[in-house]
């Protein structure tokens, strides 16, 4: 049992039973009622069942895990640059044991132990590109492809580079469709739609939108139009039909980086999950960060 800044305790993944005994990185996670402090592998195992559904195959779920390690690294990094050494995290990034059990209910065992096998078998790896780690970028479907940083996000994320996800078709999440009436849809946007710019993998880099203030264009990124009309994926198709505007919707989520359901279908027909993290990221190290 760990206890958080206000003296209540909490029961934490992997604390009970002392599986996790790396001192080297801490963790912090943060909420009104206080600071709890926490090891880099006792989080992840709260951190995991929350991006990604536990029923994935093993492989597939030592991946993520593996990405969401090195997306901790890489802030730690980040925080080290500017002068501190702590990782401060919302505690609603983490599932406590209790959060668990009433989320999985008699599936509880079961998951938290494969939960538990994929932290543990990959603990202390991370990704890094030239000796930093990457931007560990995830997603749950694509739209067919994974998406190429290339000038959208910059040049130095060479490691991010578009391949084929040929079984994405397949989830049920593939395809959605959202419906707005289209005078309020102009009001929500402040203006029309009149330009779509997309990149090779058929995602909306940019939208021009015709101002009814300024009489101007303006350009947003399709991330901010995909937020703004709560769509699924910035990969979207736009038809009218009289006064209604209809968005054709392909993939969940932002198309950079691994494909959670593409990289489970992979772990179905036998790729282990360095093999799964090669694929979508080219050009990259698996390092390991040494416990103290």
């Amino acid at each position: 049992m760990l206890i958080t800044g206000s003296g209540e305790k909490e029961s934490l993944p992997g604390a009970d039973e002392n599986l996790f005994r790396d001192e080297g990185i801490i963790l912090y996670l943060e909420d009104v009622r206080g600071r709890l402090t926490i090891t880099m592998e006792e989080y992840l195992c709260g951190y995991l069942p929350l991006v990604i559904p536990v029923d994935y195959e093993p492989e597939c779920l030592k991946a993520q895990a593996v990405l969401l390690r090195t997306e901790v690294i890489g802030e730690l990094r980040r925080q080290v640059k500017q002068g501190s050494r702590e990782v401060i995290l919302r505690k609603d990034s983490y599932l406590t044991y209790d959060q668990m059990e009433e989320m999985w209910g008699s599936g509880y065992s079961e998951y938290q132990e494969k939960v538990r096998q994929a932290v543990s078998s990959t603990q202390g790896i991370y990704l890094t590109s030239e000796g930093l780690p990457i931007e560990a970028c995830f997603f749950h479907v694509s739209a067919g492809t994974t998406r190429s940083a290339g000038e959208f996000l910059g040049q130095e994320y060479t490691y991010l580079s578009g391949v084929e996800c040929p079984k994405d078709y397949l989830s049920p999440d593939y395809l959605s469709y959202a419906e707005y009436d289209k005078e309020k849809l102009e009001k929500l946007l402040g203006g029309s739609i009149i330009k779509l710019i997309r990149d090779e993998a058929g995602y909306v880099e940019w939208v021009d939108i015709a101002s009814y203030e300024t009489g101007e264009n303006a350009s947003f990124t399709g991330e901010w139009l995909r937020k703004k009309l709560g769509l699924s994926s910035p990969c979207f198709k736009i038809e009218e039909e009289g006064k209604k505007v209809i968005f054709q919707v392909k993939g969940v989520g932002h198309g950079f980086g691994m494909s959670q359901f593409s990289a489970n279908e992979m772990a179905l027909e036998g790729a282990d999950y360095q093999t799964i993290l090669s694929y979508f990221f080219q050009n990259i190290t698996f390092d390991k960060y040494e416990q103290s």
